[in-house]
């Protein structure tokens, strides 16, 4: 399965993020909470375990990559800074209802909504969920902040449906195995709209296929010269050669027009790659074949 973002807050008030004394968090989403238990707890010099369910086996089974503890309540705000972290460095895409009515979308604080990532200063947004609702799947980013300790120099949605992944350089096993730096404070995210991967009928001129899908990109700062892989080999866009596939870009997601073309870098593997690729803030992208039929078809 794919990694999750768990939150759980607890307290002897009700002052909490989610406003009751306990509270549970899945990826941003308010799973549930409880009112009237006043929990505290006191040290008494034993291990403090975590996963452990003292009166039962319902235990946790299962590997923990990142434990964040705090000596307080954590705002809300600094509840969508602690998950906007975690869900850079894992590929998680947050929820867009964190509050406990029923609403989505709402304003958190100042300019932040829910659904929106932040940086380390709680109020630079770098996934705006207002502008990119209808792109609000299988989010992954790349970005540095110093204050977080967070260098994401490769990322890929943690989603099983996810087919992007950017690097920047050329695409790794790991994040730690790739070089190059990003400057502290800049961050490159993007979403699609959950269209299927099947090829698109509705193609610019010149084109046989393309992907239904599509991307977005926000860029925060400047990250610069990224590959980019499409993992194409359970789509309908099936070729045998690079020069046949096309990374187009557009501003204003309408590939019919005025979208530029970038041929791709390589081919392997049903793995579509683009070299130093150079986005701006709010373009889109998406995949495109020029491959005569009837090659451009799976059947």
């Amino acid at each position: 399965g794919r990694p999750i973002i768990s939150s759980l807050g607890s307290g002897n008030s009700n002052s909490t993020s989610a406003g009751e004394e306990q509270y549970i968090r899945i990826d941003g989403n308010l799973e549930n909470t409880q009112s009237g238990y006043d929990a505290s707890a006191t040290g008494n010099n034993n291990d403090f375990k975590i996963g452990k369910y003292g009166i039962d086996t319902d235990e946790h089974d299962g590997d923990i990559a990142e434990i964040i503890i705090y000596d307080g309540i954590p705002s809300a705000v600094e509840e969508i800074q602690i998950q906007s972290y975690l869900a850079v460095k894992y590929g998680i895409t947050l929820s867009n209802d964190n509050d406990a009515d029923a609403s989505a979308g709402e304003t958190v604080s100042g300019s932040i909504t829910e659904g929106d990532y932040v940086d380390s200063d709680g109020s630079t947004v770098i996934w705006d969920y207002s502008t990119h609702s209808s792109y609000h799947y299988d989010i992954a980013g790349l970005g540095r902040d110093d204050n977080q300790g967070l260098h994401q120099k490769q990322s890929k949605s943690a989603n099983s449906d996810a087919i992007v992944t950017m690097s920047t350089e050329a695409i790794g096993t790991t994040n730690a195995g790739i070089s190059t730096q990003i400057t502290d404070g800049a961050y490159l995210l993007w979403g699609n709209n959950n269209a299927s991967t099947s090829a698109n009928t509705d193609l610019p001129s010149g084109y046989t296929g393309r992907l239904e899908k599509e991307w977005v990109v926000e860029m925060t700062g400047t990250v610069s010269n990224v590959h980019v892989e499409f993992d194409i080999s359970s789509s309908g866009l099936a070729s045998d050669a690079a020069a046949d596939y096309y990374l187009l870009v557009d501003a204003d997601g309408d590939f019919t027009s005025g979208a530029s073309a970038t041929v791709a870098s390589s081919f392997s593997s049903g793995k579509v790659t683009f070299d130093d690729v150079n986005f701006t803030d709010g373009q889109y992208f998406t995949l495109a074949t020029q491959k005569a039929a009837p090659g451009a078809l799976a059947n």
